[in-house]
């Protein structure tokens, strides 16, 4: 075979491939890809409801308060009058916390719990409960109408406008990926028929990349095919070579530098143990300089 019927069948090889490439890129395109999202279906909330906070008048720290001060006066007046009872007063002092606690909740407590329930009974604050209910009333009649038409809006306009749509866009897919899966088919057998008639370019040749170095060479110089695959495997090692070459070279960079930093750690910790030696011998040296003169006094 020639050299342009060589020329020839690598550019139709060429072409092919990368026909195939682009027609199986269009296709996985049609197959991941997906209609838009569907319309967010209204839904029907109630207007949260908050009321006035109802806090107790009743305070608890006037009580403790008042329960150390008598207690205080009580003791200073003991102690005056019965020193001989001074750990007596002294247990009372203790046990006055754990009754001011049990107080809190057996007594205290409750009284604040029942003022707070009394004041929720009272005629201003149920009036006030009751003109704020019949104000969320209204928002909630607000929004459930509101809601209304924009249920119904989304029932008769909204989601069948989305699925007819829809239905329509999966049916031109579907046409469209089985008439691409035809092309591409009757592509690659097209392909195949041409390196099985022509028994020209090995099997591991068979990308585009390759075919494009092929076809380039061959087409601006004499080159046949034997003699541009060769040229292509001398690059090809060529560019591993390199490739090889400054991934040792990187590599021997980073032990390089690992060796360095280590050295360079090393040397510090030297420099550091050296001088703390030194501080040591000079801080031993003026002490007992110290002790020489302590004893010749």
């Amino acid at each position: 075979m020639g050299n342009e019927s060589q020329v020839s069948v690598v550019k139709n090889a060429l072409d092919a491939e990368t026909k195939v490439e682009k027609i199986g890129s269009e296709l996985h395109h049609l197959q991941t890809s997906s209609f838009k999202e569907e319309p967010i279906e209204p839904k029907y909330e109630k207007v949260a409801r908050t009321y006035p906070e109802v806090k107790s008048t009743l305070k608890y720290w006037p009580i403790i308060l008042w329960s150390y001060g008598g207690l205080a006066v009580f003791l200073i007046l003991m102690w005056i009058i019965l020193k001989e009872y001074a750990a007596i007063f002294g247990l009372l002092i203790c046990a006055l916390p754990i009754v001011l606690i049990v107080y809190y909740f057996k007594v205290f407590k409750k009284k604040k719990e029942a003022q707070i329930e009394q004041i929720k009974q009272s005629e201003d604050y149920l009036k006030q409960v009751r003109e704020l209910d019949k104000k969320y009333d209204e928002e909630d009649n607000n929004t459930y109408l509101k809601y209304v038409q924009e249920k119904k809006h989304y029932d008769e306009v909204l989601l069948p406008n989305y699925q007819r749509e829809k239905a329509e866009w999966e049916e031109n897919r579907n046409r469209n990926i089985a008439e691409i899966k035809q092309q591409l088919e009757s592509t690659k057998k097209e392909l195949n028929e041409l390196y099985a008639t022509s028994k020209l370019i090995p099997g591991q040749y068979h990308t585009i990349p390759a075919l494009t170095y092929l076809y380039d060479l061959m087409s601006t110089s004499q080159f046949d095919i034997k003699e541009a695959i060769e040229k292509y495997d001398k690059d090809e090692a060529r560019k591993w070579d390199q490739q090889h070459k400054l991934e040792l070279e990187k590599a021997a960079n980073e032990q390089a530098e690992a060796a360095w930093q280590t050295a360079e750690s090393t040397e510090r910790a030297r420099r550091d143990q050296n001088r703390a030696n030194l501080v040591g011998m000079y801080q031993r040296h003026k002490t007992n300089d110290i002790l020489r003169d302590y004893l010749k006094k």
